[in-house]
């Protein structure tokens, strides 16, 4: 008979000290190379902007929930517990004439949900799910956390300018899983981008775009 092994708890903290992404860490679909690059030398993980429109069809109508539950290059983990809390430091760098491009922290279950920094040109405007939050400078670090407490007011984002000092992001909402779906809620992270632009530029699937530098993720 084999020794009883020690308990153990899967890996969910992530300093992205390491070439390659740690095994907690999921696409929602077949990965691209051009979608990331672990920095190891420096202690960073940077996402890559995708444009959002991968059928190439124009959805004018639809809000970031839309295009995050088609998207396929959303880098998530599977919920630990719970109640918890995500906290994660990022730095988003977008391209000036690509208005709309977006990332952020994003929860997936029934519904999607997000807390997000958006290219406005001259400045970052910061949105939960669809409601405007503050706003940021581009290149600027920005701390983004999601709580998850059912038993007290649900899940809810905040930011911070400074990993001390908290704001409520957007209302609270409920987490539930997607029905008949076999793979369960889900949080992590995402860089999306417009099709095209209102000038009716048309952008690629590669890397023409921004990009998002995480320097750490951690569950609490």
């Amino acid at each position: 008979m084999l020794p009883k092994s020690e308990d153990t708890t899967p890996q969910t903290d992530d300093g992205f000290d390491s070439p390659k992404l740690g095994l907690q860490w999921q696409w929602m679909g077949n990965p691209q190379n051009t979608w990331h690059f672990c920095d190891s030398e420096h202690g960073l993980l940077r996402l890559f902007s995708v444009s959002y429109s991968w059928t190439q069809q124009r959805h004018d109508d639809w809000a970031l929930q839309d295009w995050l539950r088609i998207s396929t290059n959303l880098l998530m983990q599977k919920l630990p517990a719970e109640s918890f809390t995500i906290t994660t430091k990022v730095r988003f760098t977008p391209k000036k004439e690509i208005l709309g491009e977006s990332a952020g922290i994003v929860v997936s279950g029934e519904t999607y949900h997000y807390l997000a920094l958006r290219n406005e040109s001259d400045k970052l405007a910061i949105f939960a799910d669809g409601r405007r939050a503050g706003s940021a400078k581009a290149d600027e670090w920005v701390w983004l956390r999601a709580t998850f407490s059912p038993e007290k007011d649900g899940c809810r984002f905040y930011i911070s300018k400074d990993g001390e000092k908290w704001s409520k992001a957007g209302d609270s909402f409920t987490l539930k899983q997607e029905k008949d779906s076999w793979i369960g809620c889900k949080a992590g992270l995402f860089c999306l981008r417009p099709f095209k632009t209102d000038k009716g530029t048309t952008y690629q699937t590669y890397n023409d775009g921004g990009w998002m530098d995480v320097d750490w993720w951690k569950v609490e």
